[in-house]
C-alpha cells in the first residue's frame, strides 16, 4: 500500500493528477494507485527480491504517465517520462533501463518474458477479477468514446467478452485471488449478450 512508498511516489502521483486528461475515466490517478497496490502485493507473495521489488514498483507508478503526452502507443513515452525524472531520485541506468522494459511490458502486443513483467501484467488487469469490473468496464468504453472510439452495447460486450475469455493471470497469487470473480463475471457478460439479442 501507498503508506509504504517510494519516495518517487509522491512525485509521480502528484503529477498525474495536476497534468492527465480530464477524459481519462479510466487510466485515472485510481488507476495508478490500485496497479501500485496490487504490484506490492504480487512482489511479496511471489517472493521477488527488494531491489526487483522496487523496479516494479516504480514502473507500476510510470506504466501510465505516457498519458500525459499522448493516448496511443503512450508505454514509449512513459518510459521517456522515467528517463529524464528518475535519475534525480537516485535510480542508475541500469536500473532504469530494467523498469522501461516492465513498462513496456504493459503494451498487451507481446506476452511478458519474465515474472516482473508478469507481475506488472497481472496488476494492470486485476481489475477483471473484483468487484468493480464492470464500473470500470464502462469507464473505459466512456473514455474510448472521448477518443473517437465508440462502440455500442453489443459491440462493447462482445468484445469484453472476448478478451476475457482470452485472458489469464500469469502469476499463481493473481488467479488464486482473482480467477474465481473472473469467472463470475465471463458468465453475466455472456448472459447481457444473450438478454441482448433476443430481447429478454
Amino acid at each position: 500500500s501507498l503508506h509504504d512508498a517510494l519516495p518517487i511516489c509522491e512525485y509521480v502521483i502528484n503529477r498525474l493528477e495536476r497534468e492527465l486528461p480530464a477524459n481519462l475515466d479510466y487510466h485515472s490517478v485510481n488507476h495508478t494507485i490500485r496497479v501500485s497496490n496490487f504490484s506490492e502485493l504480487l512482489c511479496s507473495s511471489e517472493q521477488v527480491t527488494a531491489a526487483e521489488s522496487i523496479i516494479v514498483r516504480t514502473a507500476a507508478l510510470y506504466h501510465d504517465i505516457g498519458f500525459l503526452k499522448q493516448y496511443d502507443h503512450n508505454e514509449q513515452y512513459g518510459c521517456r517520462i522515467a528517463e529524464e525524472t528518475l535519475p534525480d531520485f537516485g535510480y542508475n541506468p541500469e536500473v532504469i533501463e530494467k523498469i522501461c522494459a516492465v513498462i513496456m511490458a504493459t503494451n498487451r502486443s507481446r506476452a511478458p518474458e519474465n515474472l516482473l513483467e508478469e507481475i506488472i501484467c497481472d496488476a494492470d488487469l486485476e481489475y477483471l477479477g473484483t468487484a468493480d469490473f464492470f464500473v470500470l468496464s464502462e469507464a473505459l468504453r466512456r473514455e474510448l468514446a472521448s477518443v473517437g472510439r465508440k462502440f455500442t452495447t453489443r459491440e462493447w460486450l462482445e468484445l469484453e467478452l472476448e478478451f476475457m475469455e482470452n485472458h489469464e493471470y500469469y502469476t499463481r497469487t493473481s488467479r488464486r485471488l482473482r480467477n474465481r470473480t473472473k469467472a463470475e463475471h465471463l458468465e453475466k457478460l455472456k448472459d447481457q449478450l444473450e438478454e441482448l439479442k433476443y430481447g429478454v
